[in-house]
């Protein structure tokens, strides 16, 4: 009896784990977009390839997302529920800020961390104002930890926060 009632338990747990009934991040088809989502797109980013739309939702909220290329880079879209365009990142190199930002950047990162390696950084334009968004695999003297770091277009310290890599739990 316990055997099948441990079973049970399992089962379930896989059901759960597999189902993601907890939300999040999810892959979509087209036709499930917005109409004023894929015309957004249409529009501004004509010629767009290898469109891939994605849904996200909480309690509060449904975000949708397309990520895509548009000449040669790499951009996503987040827009809210009603198809109005919540922010874009595009994916950048360090070379490509204003020198001033660059150096500024800089200097946080050589104050703040005894070493540090910048994994990606993305132009991000939350309600339309500029920010700089760095991952940073960074050394402190309690340890190696990756960061999401936040900046304004002139280099300036808008939030950090450390990323928190949780292990896969797995039902064996």
């Amino acid at each position: 009896m316990r055997r099948y009632l441990l079973l049970s338990v399992c089962a379930v747990a896989l059901v759960i784990y597999i189902g993601g009934i907890s939300m999040g991040e999810k892959k979509i088809r087209k036709d499930r977009v917005p109409t004023t989502v894929k015309a957004y797109i249409e529009k501004e980013f004509q010629g767009a390839q290898r469109i891939k739309y994605y849904i996200e939702s909480d309690q509060d909220s449904i975000i949708y997302e397309a990520e895509f290329v548009y000449k040669k880079e790499r951009i996503s879209l987040l827009f809210l529920s009603d198809g109005t365009l919540y922010e874009m990142e595009k994916r950048i190199a360090l070379e490509d800020l204003p020198a001033a930002t660059q150096e500024k950047i800089e200097s946080y990162l050589k104050r703040t961390y005894r070493k540090y390696k910048i994994n990606e950084i993305q132009f991000v334009n939350p309600h339309l104002k500029t920010e700089y968004e760095l991952n940073v695999k960074a050394k402190t003297d309690s340890g190696t930890s990756f960061y999401e770091i936040n900046f304004n277009e002139k280099g300036e310290l808008i939030t950090s926060k450390e990323l928190i890599v949780k292990p896969i739990q797995t039902l064996f």
